[in-house]
């Protein structure tokens, strides 16, 4: 089988009081036949901030065989300040 495109998708709470986030970054690990992969794929929210204490939706195309198992784990994220 060959790779294919998914989604990974879900809601993404912003716990922070005082920051709005433009940037996450999500490692996603592949496991296949003993092998590991990973790959870290940019979610860019410049446009539509996800702002302090609040949850919003998001979905970040992967690329993944039919056979691997995966997981995922949020790397970095970038926001700034938000004036009160």
């Amino acid at each position: 089988m060959g790779a294919r495109d998914s989604g990974l998708c879900g809601d993404l709470y912003n716990g922070n009081a005082d920051l709005s986030i433009t940037e996450i970054e999500l490692l996603v690990a592949t496991y296949n036949q003993g092998d590991t992969t990973r790959r870290v794929y940019r979610h860019d929210a410049h446009d539509s901030p996800i702002l302090p204490l609040t949850t919003t939706a998001y979905c970040v195309g992967i690329l993944l065989n039919s056979r691997e198992d995966f997981s995922w784990t949020i790397a970095s994220a970038k926001g700034h300040a938000v004036q009160r």
